[in-house]
């Protein structure tokens, strides 16, 4: 499902040049998880 969104969204650009995709996710133990970020305010 949201591979299909990904190539819809780049479907146009994909006709007139080349280009690849390519998706790949991993969902990892929430012990060996860590992340640092400060993305989140600039949505508030």
């Amino acid at each position: 499902m949201l591979f299909a969104l990904i190539k819809s969204h780049f479907a146009t650009l994909m006709e007139s040049r080349y280009l690849a995709l390519s998706f790949a996710m991993e969902e990892l133990d929430p012990t060996l998880n860590y992340k640092q970020n400060n993305v989140h305010a600039l949505f508030k």
